[in-house]
This record gives structure tokens, C-alpha cells and sequence, in this order.
């Protein structure tokens, strides 16, 4: 997911601030700021030795060297398992290397002796992917996230939804941004939109289902059926 970078307060104004989905929190700066000048004044202010005001001043200069600041060092692939919300069905998601997108995600439904193989991917994604049922189709939905970064927004691939086997539609950074989502620097470096993933959910009173995401305070729904924007 993303990075969304907030502002945190700084010795001498604000510092953008990214929080991670998993609660740390990554300090971006851009070493043109004139903070840089506050944080070394803030030092003097508080008796700061000054070898540590010049470590200080160095990790800030290193950081803003780029036009991202820094993204943490992505973790190698591994295979994992998702649940579908119902329990019924699970993916297995098996990568062909220690990075890149090779690989394979197999769908199931748990049966009491052996379970059965509903679909084949012949790709992997370690960022995660969430698992819906249509009862209209009678077939598994699929959104699958990416972060890979690409040369443009319109080519940068946020997610993509399946369904019973068949790609059907990828959404861009792009794509996301004409929704209203802001596009930030991310956790895995380069721009992307913020969002998150509210899962797959029935619309009430019907026997249809969606995939949701929410930008801001707003929510979308996507036709499991389509890949499109959810239309009443």
C-alpha cells in the first residue's frame, strides 16, 4: 500500500511525514528547505553537541538527495495464502524468484477430502490480493495490488481485477487520481495514489457484489463482474 505523507511538526515548521500501514512512521524532507537551517538553530538552542547537529544535518542532506527522499529496501517474495472473507476460498500464491512479479496464484474451494482447483493465475503479487464471490457469475473475483513503478501514471498499474480465470480490467495511478486520489511520494518509492482497500462487499438488499476502496473520506465500488465503477 502506498505511503501517505502527512504533515509533522518539525523544530522549525513542518515536515512531511509518512505513516505506513503497519504504524511506523518514515520522515521525508526535500534538502532545499529551509528547515535545514531551523533543525541546525534548533540544535544551537538546545546545547546539541555539535557532532550530533552535523549527523543530524547529514542524515537530512542524504534523505532529500533524491526526488523521493528514501524507500525502505522491499523484503524478498515468499509464498503466502489468502482467505476469502466467506472461508470458502483461499489463493495460493507462489513466486518463481526472490523479486518480480513470475510466478503463479492458484484459487481453491475447501473441500472435506481434497480441495478443489477453481482457477489458475500465471502471475504473483507479494503486495496482496483479495478474494470475492459472485453468485450471479457463480465464479471467484479477484483484485490483485501492485506497487511496481512505472515510467508514467497512466502506465503505473495500482490494481487489477479478475474474474473466474480472466483478467478484466487494471486501474492506473492515473486512473485513481481522475477518482480524486492525491498521488504521493511511496513507501516503496516513486509516486503513487493514496487509497485503501475495504475489501468485497454485497450491495444491500441485492445479489450483486463489489470491491471498495476509499479515497479521503470517500468510498468507490467496483463491479466484481466488470472492473468498472460500480453503476446502481
Amino acid at each position: 500500500m502506498p505511503v501517505r505523507f502527512d504533515e509533522g511538526e518539525s523544530p522549525g515548521g513542518h515536515w512531511p511525514r509518512a505513516s505506513h500501514p503497519d504504524g511506523a512512521s518514515l520522515l521525508y524532507h526535500d534538502a532545499s528547505s529551509p528547515d535545514i537551517r531551523s533543525l541546525w538553530t534548533f540544535g544551537r538552542k538546545h546545547k546539541l553537541p555539535l557532532t550530533m547537529r552535523a549527523h543530524l544535518l547529514c542524515l537530512i542532506l542524504i534523505l532529500g538527495a533524491s526526488d523521493i527522499g528514501f524507500a525502505f529496501k522491499q523484503s524478498s517474495n515468499r509464498p503466502y495464502v489468502q482467505s476469502g472473507c466467506d472461508g470458502i476460498f483461499y489463493a495460493r500464491c507462489i513466486p518463481a524468484a526472490n523479486s518480480g512479479s513470475a510466478g503463479y496464484t492458484d484459487i481453491y474451494r475447501v473441500q472435506t477430502d481434497k480441495d478443489e482447483l477453481i482457477d489458475h493465475y500465471d502471475w504473483f503479487t507479494k503486495h496482496g490480493i483479495f478474494l470475492g464471490w459472485s453468485p450471479i457469475a457463480g465464479k471467484v473475483a479477484v483484485m490483485a495490488i501492485h506497487t511496481d513503478a512505472s515510467t508514467t501514471p497512466e502506465q503505473q498499474i495500482e490494481f487489477t481485477f479478475y474474474l473466474g480465470g480472466h483478467i478484466l480490467r487494471q486501474w492506473t495511478t492515473a486512473d485513481l487520481a481522475n477518482l480524486g486520489a492525491p498521488v504521493e511520494h511511496s513507501f516503496y518509492g516513486g509516486k503513487r495514489a493514496v487509497y485503501s482497500v475495504l475489501g468485497c462487499n454485497q450491495i444491500p438488499n441485492a445479489n450483486e457484489y463489489i470491491f471498495a476502496i476509499k479515497i479521503a473520506d470517500k468510498e468507490f465500488a467496483f463491479d466484481i463482474l466488470t472492473g468498472d465503477t460500480y453503476k446502481k
